[in-house]
């Protein structure tokens, strides 16, 4: 028997995966050969069968614990490194109750189980929109006919609608010390998600322009450098003995992570005594801003959003103004 994979445990025995392209492993003669496969699973593992003289009418029902598996392996990759973050606390849970089930009985009242006995409304509803798509992918591989967990309704979720004044903005930014504060205007003044902000390297300054692609949408943006924002970063470039690569560095000299920024945040927040107030609020103040000031068109492009409901979905202020005629 050979040793136990540590990695691509969905795949069937003696078929590998190394750079992007599917083997079969096979001992001749004393030697071990690899016979190529090809680039595509679902073709890959045709041929796997084709070789290895498997019916496939025989092929035991597949369990979540595989679906995860190969989930990650294959699907993880297409999204951006802080929604991979995000799917393996999400996935965590649902490998708890589902890794030994069959994802041919999964049902829609599994499912609401589910929901219903999670203490947290909001997790739950982000893990089971996470087994959907993983089921949907499912249904492509050929796993299973059809994914049961379609238009299903999950917890009611209330649209934060906190709006932060500009009088709780500048608080917050007397409490921070010298990097955060400048972080918090650069990150209000661009609209950046936090996971774009701490990924800022010096070189994405060039030609008067702050150069972002944003990691959600991969759209492209250039910032003008003129004004408040060329000076934040003329001050962050002063303030370094060591220049990193990075534009906000750690105690090590090595960018920041969204974990860092979460921690700095909160000690912030519990200076300025500010409540009921997330990082994600700079964005929502930006864009409701933007949207008075300059119209909610201006604001999509700043925001980097492909679909003008995204942007709308962001529009909280704090009173709706109406001039009523004379």
């Amino acid at each position: 028997m050979g040793r136990k994979r540590r990695s691509n445990k969905h795949l069937p025995e003696r078929m590998r995966l190394s750079h992007g392209r599917y083997y079969l492993t096979r001992y001749v003669d004393g030697k071990q050969k690899w016979i190529a496969l090809g680039k595509d699973y679902a073709s890959a593992t045709a041929r796997y069968a084709e070789l290895e003289g498997i019916d496939d009418k025989g092929d035991p029902e597949k369990k979540f614990s595989e679906l995860a598996d190969r989930f990650e392996a294959d699907c993880y990759p297409r999204y951006s490194d802080n929604s991979q973050r995000s799917f393996r606390s999400w996935v965590k849970p649902l490998r708890a109750v589902f890794n030994p089930v069959p994802i041919s009985d999964i049902r829609q009242m599994d499912a609401a189980r589910y929901l219903d006995e999670s203490k947290y409304q909001v997790s739950a509803n982000r893990q089971i929109s996470l087994l959907s798509v993983m089921l949907n992918e499912a249904v492509r591989w050929g796993w299973i006919e059809n994914n049961p967990l379609q238009h299903m309704r999950k917890h009611k979720e209330e649209a934060r609608r906190r709006y932060l004044s500009d009088e709780e903005l500048q608080l917050l930014v007397d409490s921070a010390d010298f990097q955060m504060a400048r972080l918090i205007r650069i990150a209000y003044l661009t609209a950046l998600r936090k996971s774009d902000i701490v990924a800022i390297q010096w070189k994405d300054l060039k030609d008067g322009a702050l150069y972002v692609v944003h990691q959600k949408t991969k759209t492209p943006v250039a910032f003008s450098l003129g004004g408040e924002l060329g000076q934040l970063f003329n001050e962050l470039r002063k303030g370094r003995k060591v220049l990193s690569p990075y534009v906000f560095t750690n105690k090590h000299n090595t960018n920041v992570s969204d974990r860092t920024v979460d921690t700095y945040w909160w000690r912030v927040r519990a200076k300025s005594g500010i409540e009921n107030v997330v990082f994600h609020d700079l964005r929502r103040k930006r864009l409701t801003d933007l949207t008075t000031s300059h119209g909610e068109q201006f604001a999509q492009r700043v925001a980097g959003h492909k679909d003008r409901k995204s942007t709308a979905r962001y529009y909280t202020p704090d009173v709706i103004r109406i001039e009523l005629p004379a």
